[in-house]
């Protein structure tokens, strides 16, 4: 595999991201200056062309992204899938897993530690539309960001406590996921003794037995996403609440005009759109857990083969 890590696509990934993000800062800019033309009678043509060009960028780098995206986690997945078997393959007996917890690692973490590079990516650019954001208020008024940089204080302790309950929650399914298809590989394997035995419902009870743990860790992440989406859909309607307040007050001062309220009134839903961010970091706890479980799989030793020259013989 020449390109394991999907670095390609990871940049092709990047580089769309990145027009779109700054189709996105500079729509609003535009949309304003199109406003203060059409109230002035200068003439809206240029600002509307403009505006339509950066339309144009968003359809055209979605579709890039999604494909990038999905090709680079597939890729990176199938790398860390071959790896990880040729490994356990090679491994000392005494030092594996049983086969269940290594079915699970090989088959449901290694496709969450795929998206890690995707995640990453994704995570690192969510964060620029809202910091891009700041700065063009800043620019229109700075009176207009005083709200929104108090609110990110409580922003930036909501995400890091949701990335630590969130990989914590999901570390704990994969687990208790393993335990389920360990011994479900077991039964499967003693099936026919199973069946002489006539112990098919207590198989199917011992399979099932590890089920409310499995369900536990599951609602424990829905509540934790949950929980976090519920903060930030109070947080970012506040915080944009006294953008609009802010910037009324100012537009009837004569500080600013319509144009440069619209643009506002834009940046604002930017700055506290906070959806994109947790789902990235979501995709980045998710990578974390199974990178855990993959790294400690990989850290078992190899088998070690002696030296020692077979006897002279037949070969017999």
């Amino acid at each position: 595999m020449t390109d394991p890590s999907g670095r390609r696509w990871l940049t092709l990934l990047a580089v769309a991201a990145l027009l779109a993000t700054a189709a996105e800062l500079t729509l609003p800019l535009l949309l304003g200056r199109a406003v203060d033309a059409a109230v002035t009678g200068t003439g809206t043509g240029t600002w509307v062309a403009a505006a339509v060009l950066m339309i144009a960028i968003l359809l055209i780098t979605e579709p890039a992204r999604d494909l990038a995206a999905g090709v680079a986690s597939a890729v990176r997945t199938g790398w860390l899938r071959i790896r990880l078997v040729r490994h356990l393959l090679a491994a000392a007996p005494t030092g594996r897993a049983d086969t269940g917890d290594l079915v699970q690692r090989v088959v449901a973490s290694a496709a969450d530690a795929g998206q890690g590079g995707v995640a990453a990516v994704v995570a690192t650019i969510a964060v620029v539309p809202p910091a891009g954001a700041l700065v063009a208020l800043f620019l229109i008024d700075w009176r207009l960001v005083v709200g929104l940089v108090a609110g990110a204080v409580l922003v930036a302790a909501l995400l890091r406590g949701y990335v630590r309950d969130a990989a914590d929650a999901a570390g704990r399914y994969q687990a208790t996921q393993a335990t389920i298809v360990s011994r479900l590989t077991d039964a499967l394997r003693g099936a026919r003794t199973v069946a002489a035995a006539g112990t098919a419902d207590q198989e199917v009870e011992r399979c099932l037995r590890p089920l409310p743990e499995l369900s536990a860790a599951g609602r424990q992440t829905w509540r934790v996403l949950g929980r976090s989406s519920a903060r930030s859909a109070m947080i970012g309607p506040l915080l944009q609440l006294s953008v609009v307040a802010t910037g009324g007050f100012e537009l009837s001062a004569g500080r600013m005009t319509p144009g440069d309220l619209v643009a506002a009134l834009q940046y604002a839903a930017l700055g506290t759109g906070l959806g994109g961010i947790v789902a990235a970091l979501n995709r980045v706890a998710r990578a974390r857990a199974g990178s855990t479980r993959i790294d400690a799989a990989l850290a078992v030793g190899l088998h070690r083969y002696g030296p020692a020259d077979l006897p002279p013989g037949t070969g017999r």
